[in-house]
């Protein structure tokens, strides 16, 4: 009899724990927004909803936070400062744009250039951030790949200020901010003490945790080759880490014929044409988001150029 009773006690124990996981697996908030001038969404689980809804709320206004220090597409961000006084006096910034730039840099260096945030002037000649891009003259991309040069920005940790030696050489942190962006987020989200949840900042995807016990996440990567928004090519399974896509089917035009995406290697000055698309899984979303963007320039000799990459989960999907 005490056996029974001890086999029941015991069942109603696992219905209680499946219970409650399955409930705190059901309870969910999510928001939608636009920032860094794509669509961003947070959805993160847990056990109290009005808990969850305040924590969405904190982090889209930690992540505006940010986007008004590192932007260098808002005109009173602190990148935007750094650059407008390129060549004239070093800018007073917060700690937090020290350490960006810092990660930046070292990235740049990690993948020989092929990633360089000092390429804005290369990057406006060609009309991509004004939403009317044209081809540029020859001569005019050969001037521009003057104003460029990682050693030309000079940080100062005493005093907290940023210094572009070179007048004419703008910071453009287009390939790296979102992934930074989100990485803070989600260190935001787990100091709350989330333990389940996703950010999508425009197809570059970090999580918190697996989708269910033993279950990866299931993330599709888009067909470059369709305009159809929900098509994808491959779908890839991915735990509580990082994947981003860099590729030629969204910010492109069409020119004689010639298809001129927004991707620009830094030593040409012209768009590259190796891939498609680029997909990279990596231990965060910094890293995926650089790395993406670099190999898509970098072509079929990125396994060369980073055979000695350290980096967590780092795995490369090329579409040609």
């Amino acid at each position: 009899m005490n056996k029974i009773k001890n086999i029941i006690i015991l069942l109603i124990i696992i219905f209680a724990t499946l219970f409650y996981f399955f409930q705190r697996n059901k309870i969910y908030s999510e928001e939608t927004q636009i920032l860094m001038d794509t669509v961003v969404t947070v959805k993160i689980y847990g056990k109290n909803k009005e808990k969850l809804d305040s924590i969405v709320t904190e982090c889209f206004r930690y992540m505006n936070s940010l986007v008004h220090k590192l932007s260098n597409y808002i005109p009173d961000s602190e990148i935007s400062k750094i650059n407008k006084n390129a060549g004239i006096r070093p800018v007073k910034v917060d700690k937090i744009v020290i350490e960006f730039l810092k990660k930046s840099i070292d990235l740049c260096k990690l993948t020989h250039g092929y990633l360089d945030i000092t390429i804005g002037k290369l990057i406006d000649l060609w009309g991509f951030p004004s939403g009317h891009p044209d081809l540029p003259a020859p001569e005019k991309i050969k001037d521009a790949l003057r104003y460029k040069g990682l050693n030309e920005i000079v940080i100062d940790e005493k005093q907290n200020t940023v210094f572009i030696r070179k007048k004419g050489i703008l910071i453009d942190v287009g390939a790296v901010a979102k992934g930074f962006i989100v990485d803070k987020a989600i260190k935001f989200l787990k100091k709350k003490g989330i333990k389940k949840g996703i950010i999508n900042a425009g197809g570059d995807l970090r999580f918190i945790g697996l989708k269910e016990k033993n279950k990866y996440w299931i993330v599709g990567i888009k067909n470059p080759f369709s305009e159809k928004i929900d098509d994808y090519i491959k779908t890839v399974k991915i735990g509580a880490w990082a994947i981003a896509t860099s590729g030629d089917y969204e910010r492109f035009f069409i020119k004689n014929g010639k298809r001129y995406c927004h991707i620009l290697n830094p030593f040409t000055g012209y768009p590259s044409r190796f891939y498609r698309s680029v997909t990279v899984e990596a231990e965060n979303t910094f890293f995926a988001d650089g790395l993406a963007t670099a190999i898509f320039v970098m072509g079929d000799k990125y396994k060369e150029i980073l055979k000695n990459i350290k980096i967590k989960h780092f795995k490369v999907i090329v579409i040609k």
